[in-house]
């Protein structure tokens, strides 16, 4: 178990608290440092890592997760298997993938090379969406920031067609992400991106297929384009724009 030392991080921090809260973001945490807010968890000390991520140079994350709690709420997991001189995390949400706003700021341990667990429960009762997108952006005390991978998650009609396909962000310039039905997934699908006169630009088939797949299109000309995704015989397709 963890011992909080207060240090000139923490009063950097709590001065942070106080500009935050007049900013007009009132999502709280409850987090080692001490500080007390809601919808949010934090535990540091558990040791189990799994698929890390280098977002900046002292700062490695194993996971991200986004879950459908009920029809208003979403669960937001993710865990750091080291952190050094992080402030805090900023948990941005979006409707379109491509334009994110803040959702709610959560405390970061700081300074650890031990596993730490954060959660966030984010309200979206207020979402005219069928599909909400989050990202993490990691800020250290020095004011370097950097973005998580997106995630989307279907919560409106969407959700309830077993045969739909979710593409961010569109316009696209480099990378399509391209979120498939749960009945899909750890199954092969196959992916194909076609032009207007029919012509493939891109394929390519995955065998055990994940919540969410990327294909690069940077070196695809500019114009519109369908993405076709087929499992089990059963082709779903949405356009998307190439810039």
């Amino acid at each position: 178990m963890k011992t909080f030392v207060p240090s000139k991080q923490n009063i950097l921090k709590a001065v942070l608290f106080i500009l935050v809260s007049a900013s007009g973001i009132t999502s709280q945490a409850q987090s080692s440092t001490g500080f007390a807010f809601d919808n949010v968890s934090v535990n540091s000390g558990s040791t189990s890592t799994n698929g890390t991520v280098n977002l900046l140079p002292d700062v490695n994350q194993t996971s991200f997760t986004v879950m459908l709690n009920n029809e208003s709420k979403v669960d937001l997991k993710w865990s750091t298997a080291t952190e050094i001189n992080l402030s805090h995390f900023m948990v941005e949400r979006s409707t379109d993938g491509i334009n994110f706003s803040d959702a709610a700021l959560v405390f970061a341990y700081g300074n650890t090379t031990s596993r730490s667990d954060y959660a966030f429960r984010d309200n979206i009762s207020n979402i005219q969406s069928d599909v909400v997108y989050y990202r993490l952006r990691y800020v250290n005390v020095d004011g370097k920031n950097q973005n998580s991978e997106v995630r989307s998650l279907r919560i409106g009609k969407q959700a309830d067609d077993n045969n739909s396909i979710v593409t961010y962000p569109n316009p696209v310039s480099k990378e399509v992400f391209i979120n498939i039905p749960a009945n899909w997934q750890n199954k092969k699908v196959g992916y194909e991106i076609v032009s207007e006169n029919g012509q493939t630009a891109k394929k390519i088939e995955v065998g055990n297929s994940s919540e969410t797949e990327s294909i690069k299109v940077s070196n695809i000309a500019p114009g519109f384009y369908i993405v076709k995704v087929t499992c089990d015989g059963v082709t779903a397709q949405q356009k998307i724009v190439k810039q």
